[in-house]
């Protein structure tokens, strides 16, 4: 009767152990899960910012292209009243 009884509490003690092993196994699979969605998580957002920049780099660029083309208009313009500017002193001259 005794040799059962603790054999009974071997058994559940066995039980209990290896409850407790399982339980272990499963938080340690569960951290690991948290782990590896925490760095997609991570990467994705790394992904976002890199596409964030280089969108911003190429709208740089277009503005850079537009000050480009004012700068020309401007150019233009200026060598245009130069031109006026003389013809009307040669027109002085002639005059005069």
């Amino acid at each position: 009767r005794r040799k059962r009884e603790r054999n009974k509490e071997r058994k559940g003690k066995k039980k209990r152990e290896r409850k407790m092993k399982n339980e272990k196994k499963k938080q340690k699979s569960k951290k690991k899960k948290r782990k590896r969605e925490k760095e997609k998580k991570k990467e994705n957002k790394n992904e976002k910012e890199k596409v964030k920049r280089e969108r911003k780099g190429k709208r740089k660029r277009k503005q850079k292209g537009k000050g480009k083309k004012k700068r020309k208009k401007r150019e233009r313009k200026r060598k245009r009243e130069k031109k006026t500017k003389e013809r009307g002193r040669k027109r002085k001259k002639n005059k005069g």
